[in-house]
């Protein structure tokens, strides 16, 4: 991967010839939770390049993940391969009291055109307390005359939980390798619960009314989680989730610890032409030069 940045310093690019064969699924296509590492890759990048500095990070404190959406295009599920030149670019694009907001792309290196889009808020936190922190103010204000006056809108999760039977809920356990160095599970990881959540339900359910295969044969159109606590490692983790009343195509999920909420989220899936889910195998071109 190359790394680079723009004149102005607040823009961060990086550039890399093709995704790995470990983000591909059993449908040839690159799994939601593995696009959404490669856009933690990108943040971390910009925290230790500039926002460390900026925000003043030292042992005691760090960035938590508040909110976020990924939005995925469909040219994303018909370019995405191992041999595939992609480009990511990172930006902070609000700046609040305690709190910022990331704005990164993936993008074709030749054409230039988006691919995928994610939009994070990141929370200044003590570690001890687990509390937000108030940024400096004149770390803030290096961004703030280039951003937005207003933080972008968050998706509105319904406040009524389904009846038992409307949906489907499935526990299983946080592992070590499930958490980061903020010692408890990672962001990321969040996504493949309610993946396998939304599997299990189509395969095992029968609650929906259009999804009936394994989720990796279906493509993301986009995905909003609001984390509001914590998960770690040994926790027996609960995920519910069920489909919207008006459109079948979204689903909500409320993954929770000890009957108490973590996360909370919600996807919408592609349609073909007729407004059935669309279903379909990616494309995974492994070419290997070797004299044998």
């Amino acid at each position: 991967m190359k790394i680079s940045k723009s004149e102005d310093g607040l823009t961060y690019f990086i550039k890399s010839e093709g995704f790995s064969y470990g983000d591909f699924n059993k449908a040839a296509k690159v799994d939601v939770w593995r696009l959404v590492k490669h856009f933690e890759f990108s943040r971390a990048m910009i925290v230790r390049l500039s926002l460390r500095r900026d925000f003043q990070i030292d042992s005691g404190l760090s960035f938590f993940l508040s909110y976020q959406t990924l939005e995925i295009s469909p040219d994303f599920y018909d370019r995405a391969d191992v041999s595939f030149p992609w480009c990511m670019k990172i930006k902070i694009s609000y700046v609040g009291k305690t709190s910022f907001w990331f704005n990164a792309a993936t993008c074709c290196q030749k054409t230039g055109k988006i691919l995928a889009q994610n939009f994070c808020q990141a929370v200044r936190v003590s570690l001890a307390s687990r509390r937000p922190i108030e940024l400096p103010a004149k770390g803030a204000d290096k961004y703030i005359a280039s951003t937005s006056k207003n933080p972008p809108q968050r998706f509105t999760f319904p406040q009524i939980t389904p009846r038992r039977e409307q949906s489907f809920t499935y526990t299983t356990k946080a592992l070590p390798s499930d958490t980061d160095s903020n010692i408890h599970v990672n962001q990321s990881v969040c996504f493949r619960y309610c993946h396998d959540g939304a599997s299990l339900a189509a395969l095992q359910g029968n609650i929906f009314s259009k999804f009936s295969q394994d989720f990796a044969y279906y493509n993301v159109k986009t995905f909003s989680v609001e984390y509001v606590g914590e998960m770690n490692a040994g926790d027996d983790i609960d995920v519910q989730c069920w489909e919207d009343d008006k459109n079948q195509c979204v689903l909500y999920f409320i993954i929770s610890v000890r009957d108490k909420v973590a996360c909370r989220c919600q996807g919408e899936w592609y349609t073909n032409p007729d407004g059935d889910i669309l279903s379909m195998k990616g494309k995974l071109n492994i070419c290997l030069n070797a004299n044998l």
